[in-house]
């Protein structure tokens, strides 16, 4: 159960990055993450 809670980490730092490379997004984004 440990290792997926690591993936999930992994998977929410990508989206960040996403969302920051990509200002356009941030918007849409922001709602999604509260």
């Amino acid at each position: 159960m440990g290792h997926s809670g690591s993936h999930i980490s992994q998977l929410m730092q990508r989206f960040v990055i996403n969302k920051a490379l990509k200002p356009s997004c941030a918007g849409a984004g922001h709602n999604l993450t509260g």
